[in-house]
């Protein structure tokens, strides 16, 4: 009995962590990943296959079974558990080993996703390595630096900038720059440069329709090593 207690309280541990572990994924590609709609293809274990793709799919539908299973967890699974009962921790060990063999595909598709936006981050480190934040801006000098513009005269202490309403403001004050984003700067879009540049630090914040994204400038220090 003991050791079937045993068992179940660390299952209980680890899918919490998972839990966690989960979710900074999820938080760590809504600021820094740059996901088409179609260049992911998820494994599809909650969904059609049809409906199965982009990240933003994937991450609604984790986020929803994340919250679901840790409430259920929380306020049921342990106050419904009989720790007195070998039945009833054998079965609660078996339902804590399903829940992680649903997500396990998920967990493995975020993991690459993951490994693929590090890689691509350390290579703009090592080429940024033997720039000072001075050189990026010159090196792009048009939209880096009305960029840095809106973040150093944005008011209040957190001088967090939406990138919506930049990229609103320059596609009408600046069209030649921002139709030419991927050939003069290798960024599809406005908000990939703003992540690329190593200038910026990205946030997202959940609106209900999607993430939507501000940036602010890195800490004079960061910037400054660069």
């Amino acid at each position: 009995m003991e050791s079937l207690r045993t068992d179940v309280q660390r299952k209980v541990g680890r899918n919490v962590v998972v839990y966690q572990q989960v979710e900074a994924m999820i938080n760590f590609l809504a600021a820094y990943g740059n996901f088409p709609d179609d260049e992911h293809v998820l494994p599809g274990s909650y969904l059609p296959h049809q409906l199965a793709s982009g990240f933003d799919t994937l991450r609604k539908r984790v986020l929803l079974d994340l919250a679901k299973d840790r409430y259920e967890l929380v306020h049921q699974f342990l106050a419904n558990c009989n720790w007195s009962s070998a039945d009833s921790l054998l079965r609660a060990g078996q339902i804590l080993d399903a829940r992680m063999d649903v997500l396990q595909p998920d967990i493995e598709c975020l993991e690459g996703m993951v490994k693929d936006q590090q890689e691509a981050m350390s290579a703009w480190t090592r080429k940024l390595d033997s720039m000072s934040a001075g050189e990026m801006l010159k090196e792009h000098a048009a939209l880096l630096k009305v960029l840095d513009d809106y973040a150093r005269m944005m008011p209040g202490h957190e001088k967090w900038v939406p990138v919506f309403d930049v990229d609103h403001r320059l596609t009408r004050a600046m069209p030649v720059e921002m139709t030419a984003l991927e050939e003069a700067y290798g960024s599809p879009c406005l908000l990939s440069l703003i992540r690329s540049c190593g200038l910026f630090e990205v946030r997202a914040v959940e609106t209900g329709s999607g993430p939507e994204y501000w940036y602010r400038l890195k800490k004079i220090e960061t910037a400054a090593a660069r």
